[in-house]
C-alpha cells in the first residue's frame, strides 16, 4: 500500500544561479521570490515521495550541457524530459528499497575517496557526502532494473559481430590532420585610437618640458596644423615626431623632459607591434616565404616568437583534429594539404593565418577488432534503456503519481 503524501513546504534558496545557457529566469521560475532568489517548489509526490523544482533543475542543467536548446519550446521539453527522468529513478529506487537492496556503502566511500583524489576536485567532506548519495542512488537503479531483465548486460559474440557489419558506417574513421598554426591580427580600432591618444599627449608634453624638446616638435607642429585631421599623412606626421622625441639624449637636469623621451620610446616600441588588415597580411606573406620548406620545428619556433593565435606556447601545435573541429576556413586548408605542406595566407574571423599539416591520415574504416569493446558498451547501454522503458511503464502502472502544480504553467 503506497504511503501517503507528506507536506513539503515551500523553501527559499538564496542565491542560486542558473545555468548560463537557461532561457528560464529565476524570476519566471518563481515570479514571487525577491531578486537573487529561487522558490523552491514541490512539483509531484511519486508514492507519497515528493519530486521539487530544484531536482528537475539540476537535471534540465546537466541535459542543456549536452543539447543546446533552439527555442523556448525545446527548452520546455527538456523542461519535461528530466521531470519523466527524475519520477523514473524514484520509481526505481523505491522498487529497490522493497526489495531490500543492499549497497555496499564501504566499497562506494572508497571509491568517491579514490575519484576525488584522481581528479582533485571533491575533497570536502559534504562534497564527498553528495557524491556517496549520487552512487548508491545509481547502483539501487541499477539492481532494480537487474530484477526487471537480469540478461540485458549480456551480449554474446554473434551479436556483437552482427552490430558490427550493421553499423560499419557508424565506425568509419574520418580524416585526421596534426596542424600548426601561426595567428596574427590586425590591431583594433579602440587599440589605435588609444595608441593616438597617446601620441598626442606625449606631443604636447614635449612642448613644454625643455628648450630641446621644443624645438624638436615644432617643425612637426605646423605639419599636424596643416594637416587633414582624417588623413592618413597625420598618423605618419605623429609617429615621425614621437621618434624624433624618442632620439633625444636624456637630459639629467631636467627630469621632465627625462620622462618625455622614456614615454617615447615606449610608444615606438608599441608602434611597432600596431598593424592594419593590409600590413597583417604582408607580413604573414614574408614570414611564409621565409618558412617554406624550412621544416615543422621551424614553423614551430616562429609561431612561440610572433602567433597571436592559440597553443603559442606549443608552437602552434592545434594537435590531431577532425573536419568540423575547427573554423571552416581552417579545415578547408588543413585537409587539402599533404604531410608537410603549408597553406598560402589566409583569413578566419579575423585573424590571418598560416597552416602547416605535420602529419595526415585519411579515413579509414575501423576494423571489428578496435570497436568491440565500444559496441559491446554501446549494445548494453541501449539494452539497459530498453529495460529502463518497460520498468518504469509496469512501476508507473502499480504506483500513486500526483502531480502539484503543471510544470509548464510553473516555468511559462
Amino acid at each position: 500500500m503506497p504511503r501517503a503524501p507528506r507536506l513539503f513546504p515551500a523553501l527559499i534558496l538564496v542565491a542560486l544561479a542558473l545555468s548560463a545557457t537557461s532561457t528560464v529566469t529565476a524570476a519566471e521560475v518563481a515570479p514571487d521570490a525577491s531578486e537573487g532568489e529561487l522558490v523552491d517548489r514541490a512539483l509531484r509526490y511519486v508514492n507519497g515521495e515528493v519530486i521539487t523544482l530544484l531536482d528537475v533543475l539540476e537535471r534540465v542543467q546537466g541535459m542543456r550541457g549536452r543539447t543546446a536548446a533552439a527555442n523556448r519550446d525545446e527548452d520546455m521539453a527538456l523542461w519535461r524530459s528530466a521531470l519523466e527522468d527524475a519520477t523514473t529513478d524514484m520509481l526505481l529506487i523505491q522498487f529497490a528499497d522493497e526489495r531490500k537492496v543492499e549497497i555496499d556503502r564501504q566499497r562506494v566511500s572508497l571509491n568517491v575517496l579514490e575519484q576525488a583524489k584522481l581528479t582533485g576536485r571533491g575533497q570536502s567532506l559534504s562534497d564527498q557526502a553528495r557524491a556517496r548519495r549520487r552512487q548508491e542512488r545509481r547502483e539501487k537503479i541499477g539492481a532494480a532494473l537487474s530484477f526487471f531483465d537480469a540478461r540485458s548486460a549480456n551480449v554474446q559474440p554473434g551479436e556483437l559481430l552482427a552490430a558490427y557489419e550493421q553499423r560499419k558506417a557508424e565506425f568509419r574513421r574520418p580524416a585526421q590532420a596534426q596542424v600548426l598554426q601561426i595567428a596574427l591580427r590586425p590591431t583594433d580600432e579602440a587599440e589605435r585610437a588609444a595608441f593616438v591618444s597617446a601620441q598626442e599627449q606625449v606631443f604636447r608634453r614635449a612642448q613644454d618640458v625643455g628648450e630641446t624638446a621644443a624645438a624638436t616638435v615644432a617643425p612637426f607642429l605646423a605639419q599636424l596644423v596643416a594637416a587633414d585631421p582624417e588623413s592618413p599623412a597625420r598618423g605618419a606626421i605623429l609617429d615621425q615626431a614621437i621618434a624624433a622625441i624618442a632620439a633625444l639624449p636624456p637630459d639629467q637636469t631636467e627630469r621632465r623632459q627625462r620622462e618625455v623621451v622614456a614615454e617615447a620610446k615606449r610608444l615606438v616600441e608599441r608602434r611597432a607591434a600596431l598593424r592594419t588588415h593590409a600590413e597583417t597580411e604582408a607580413e604573414l606573406v614574408v614570414l611564409r616565404a621565409k618558412l617554406d620548406g624550412a621544416g615543422a620545428e621551424a614553423f614551430r619556433a616562429t609561431a612561440r616568437q610572433l602567433s597571436q593565435g592559440p597553443r603559442r606556447e606549443d608552437g602552434g601545435d592545434l594537435g590531431m583534429i577532425e573536419a568540423g573541429y575547427l573554423a571552416k576556413a581552417i579545415d578547408d586548408q588543413a585537409f587539402a594539404l599533404p604531410t608537410g605542406g603549408m597553406s598560402p595566407v589566409f583569413w578566419s574571423d579575423q585573424s590571418c593565418c598560416l597552416v602547416l599539416v605535420e602529419r595526415s591520415e585519411p579515413a579509414a574504416q575501423r576494423s571489428f577488432a578496435e570497436v568491440s569493446g565500444e559496441l559491446e558498451s554501446l549494445l548494453r547501454q541501449e539494452r539497459q534503456n530498453a529495460v529502463r522503458i518497460r520498468a518504469a511503464g509496469i512501476l508507473r502502472q502499480r504506483g500513486v503519481i500526483r502531480d502539484l502544480v503543471l510544470l509548464d504553467d510553473l516555468i511559462r
